[in-house]
């Protein structure tokens, strides 16, 4: 076995950084520039002498010396003064790899480094599981999630720069197959027309979506008609509460899909409960019969006291079951305890679930509570600083929804209320607003027929949806 063979074959990673240093003590600056997409970190390498080399090729680069197997042996005996043989530079050298191998070596030394770190993380944390002394196991695996973390994605080696010609005509050829039919990205409409609009289509991966209310106003339903419309639409969904339990959750579905009153399916009486439900109920579940063999399913989880490591759980666990859509309600109810501000805590939880968004492939819509200050203003309109305990929040979000009461004195529980939908942030589309109806006696949300009355924007115009 020749030594390129070893380098991509060792477990233990001593191999791939012999080749790796002895590589770039042979080719010099060419050896920069072969690595200069994945260079590894001086903390990458475990080896004492490959350390000890590498080091010094750094602070010569770092001073524009020459890197060479002679500048190095001169440099490190002057900066040592013990006695290096000229002889072990030597050894080193003769492990070098081809010119077309550096780059894969130094990949190598780079991904034995991450696997090493993980490795240390699972047996800290196997260890405090071993003795919690009292801990929540939560607390434990927040812990080892945190490592993990720090660790970063092991498939994140770096794909290099690309040309902006190479790039144009990707992306020439993207738009030539959408427009003949062709096209492969994947959107997940919302069933809402006039936000599939301002939405570019609807969902894609990767997105991290904020929809954000005063309480009562109707995210939560919102967000489930969203859900229920993807379902039925043969998409995977899915729905995390942490304020409410499971079986009031399927009430409030059973209202949405079958137009009954959600105060008869919670409080049902003989008396008063209508005959015809019952067939209503049965074609609810015919519906979600023939949503599953279309592909379209809506799973559904509770939980209290949840915190950001059994949050990037459920990710994976809904990923792995083919979930494209899923809704966590709400932001706020999140543990993250160690932090020194919610804010703090907040953007912590933001960038886990944009960063799990792309790692998974699924938009994920996080739902949030806006702050009083809302209601002190004349205008009804939310703005980005009412949401309660921002902080990144609006900085990793692709796009944010605010829903406001148009007129706050309706009751929706009375009959149906116009809602303004305003897309305050958007990556892919456009940012306006629609009028949307809620029905609260049937949870239901639809577009409304009425445009929405003028008002002021908070500093982002006005007008009746500002051209949606």
């Amino acid at each position: 076995m020749n030594v390129e063979e070893q380098a991509f074959r060792t477990t233990t990673g001593l191999t791939a950084e012999q080749c790796f240093v002895g590589s770039m003590l042979v080719y010099d600056e060419m050896g920069w520039d072969l690595c200069a997409e994945s260079l590894p970190a001086l903390t990458d390498l475990e080896d004492p002498w490959c350390v000890q080399v590498y080091a010094s090729l750094l602070e010569l680069r770092e001073r524009g010396k020459p890197c060479d197997a002679a500048s190095v042996f001169f440099y490190m005996q002057e900066k040592s003064g013990d006695a290096i043989s000229m002889q072990e530079i030597h050894n080193l050298t003769t492990h070098f790899v081809s010119a077309n191998n550096l780059l894969p070596a130094a990949q190598r030394v780079i991904r034995d480094a991450r696997i090493r770190r993980l490795q240390g993380a699972a047996h800290a944390a196997l260890m405090q599981a071993a003795s919690p002394n009292g801990e929540d196991p939560e607390e434990v695996l927040a812990r080892a999630m945190a490592e993990y973390e720090k660790i970063g994605d092991l498939r994140s080696l770096s794909s290099g720069f690309e040309t902006v010609r190479e790039l144009a005509a990707q992306s020439i050829d993207r738009l030539s197959d959408a427009l003949e039919g062709r096209g492969n990205e994947e959107v997940w409409p919302t069933g809402l027309q006039p936000l599939d609009e301002m939405l570019a289509g609807g969902f894609r991966p990767g997105e991290l979506i904020i929809v954000a209310a005063r309480p009562s106003v109707g995210k939560s339903s919102f967000s489930m008609q969203v859900l229920l419309n993807q379902m039925l639409a043969g998409i995977k969904t899915a729905f995390v509460s942490l304020e409410m339990p499971k079986h009031q959750l399927v009430e409030r579905i059973l209202a949405q899909m079958g137009r009954m009153d959600l105060g008869i399916l919670r409080q049902p009486k003989p008396e008063t409960f209508p005959e015809e439900y019952w067939g209503t109920l049965v074609d609810c579940v015919e519906r979600m019969v023939a949503a599953e063999k279309n592909g379209g399913e809506l799973l559904i989880d509770e939980g209290s006291g949840i915190n950001k490591a059994s949050l990037y759980n459920r990710f994976r666990l809904a990923a792995k079951r083919g979930v494209k859509v899923m809704a966590v309600d709400y932001l706020q109810l999140i543990d993250l305890p160690g932090r020194e501000s919610r804010t703090d805590e907040l953007g912590a939880i933001s960038r886990m679930m944009k960063s799990a968004a792309k790692e998974f492939g699924m938009a994920l819509i996080a739902l949030s509570q806006l702050n009083r200050d809302v209601e002190k203003r004349a205008s009804p309109r939310p703005i980005m600083a009412d949401l309660r305990a921002s902080g990144e929040i609006e900085q990793d979000a692709d796009t944010i929804m605010f829903l406001s009461r148009v007129n706050s004195g309706e009751d929706p529980k009375e009959g149906p209320v116009q809602v303004c939908v305003d897309v305050a942030k958007q990556r892919q589309g456009v940012c306006s607003a629609f009028a949307a109806t809620f029905n609260g006696r049937y949870q239901h949300w639809g577009v409304s027929t009425e445009p929405l009355p003028s008002m002021s924007g908070g500093g982002r115009g006005g007008g009746g949806g500002r051209g949606a």
